[in-house]
């Protein structure tokens, strides 16, 4: 799914839910910034900060996010994209 940015939703995390809600297991929290795991299955979890994402990486990076994690983590600006909310 490909959003421009004159579909911008209202909340971050509708536009999280917009962008990945077909493939992603579940997405939770709320803010700019998408920490992806895509390992047994594609789970999304925003944060306000980059710092913050960047420490939530970290830890899973360190001591996996799941039973079958692969270490496939990624993070996604999606405000430096163009997407989210009106401002």
């Amino acid at each position: 799914m490909v959003l421009t940015p004159k579909t911008k939703r209202k909340t971050w995390k509708s536009t999280a839910n917009k962008l990945w809600r077909k493939k992603a297991a579940w997405i939770a929290g709320n803010g700019p910034i998408a920490l992806l795991a895509h390992c047994n299955v594609l789970t999304v979890t925003l944060w306000p900060t980059l710092e913050e994402a960047l420490g939530a990486k970290s830890t899973i990076d360190q001591f996996n996010c799941g039973g079958r994690c692969n270490r496939n983590h990624e993070i996604v600006d999606l405000a430096q994209l163009g997407y989210g909310p009106h401002r």
